[in-house]
């Protein structure tokens, strides 16, 4: 009932989970390859709920990010002369990045390290997943309220 006659409802969700298990598996194979096998098949509930987390929470954290950069860097740029562009819009995939490796590193319980390879390749794919199907990105987008996104 709750998904009824909305197909598009259905395919975002299909998308968020088909994400979201190529994130885990991702993170998952690269725990394997940096740490320990051990470690990997102790921790793959908390790998695919860091999927998740990287999948829809810090989009919808940076979408707010995104905001506060906007609202805090147009009022700057008009000071000057000619109005220039507002750069600060450029710091939004930075903190993507920071968010990504905090998480990591202390949902995974690793070295800062292995957190910053993981989270390269993990930020890696999510860019090759969004850049496949935009349609995600922008659907989480606009649940944060936003219109479409800055970058």
């Amino acid at each position: 009932m709750l998904f009824q006659g909305s197909e598009e409802t259905i395919i975002y969700v299909l998308a968020i989970l088909i994400a979201t298990v190529i994130i885990g598996l991702v993170i998952y194979i690269t725990v394997i390859l940096i740490d320990s096998k051990h470690k990997a098949s102790n921790k793959a509930l908390v790998i695919f709920l860091l999927a998740l987390i990287i999948v829809v929470v810090i989009p919808l954290v940076l979408a707010v990010i995104a905001t506060a950069m906007e609202a805090i860097g147009t009022p700057l740029t008009q000071l000057r002369d000619p109005p220039t562009p507002n750069f600060l819009m450029y710091l939004v995939p930075i903190f993507g990045f920071l968010l990504i490796l905090a998480c990591t590193k202390f949902l995974l319980d690793l070295s800062w390290s292995s957190s910053l390879w993981i989270a390269l390749l993990a930020i890696f794919f999510l860019y090759i997943i969004f850049t496949v199907i935009p349609e995600l990105y922008t659907f989480i987008w606009g649940l944060a309220g936003q219109g479409a996104p800055p970058i």
